[in-house]
């Protein structure tokens, strides 16, 4: 899902992703030991933890832009004339 975001919500996932790097770094020596199905297994965990953190932080600070679909009921005549809005 794709949130309009304010630059200070996008820089605070940024920050989000950036820490997750580096815990995955910091715990990469654990990595390394694991079989190559198991280091894909974690890998794709730590990607859906990292999708998810930072999706809910763009969630949280977001701002929905809907068109209004009430609004087309003011323009019918436009419509019907023009076949379209513009």
């Amino acid at each position: 899902m794709h949130f309009w975001a304010q630059k200070a919500t996008r820089a605070k996932a940024e920050v989000v992703e950036q820490e997750l790097k580096k815990q995955r770094e910091a715990r990469q020596q654990e990595l390394d030991d694991l079989s190559t199905a198991q280091y894909a297994q974690m890998h794709h965990e730590d990607q859906l933890e990292c999708c998810f953190l930072i999706n809910q932080v763009l969630e949280n600070k977001s701002d929905f832009n809907f068109p209004k679909i009430y609004l087309s009921s003011h323009y019918t005549g436009q419509i019907s004339w023009y076949g379209s809005l513009a």
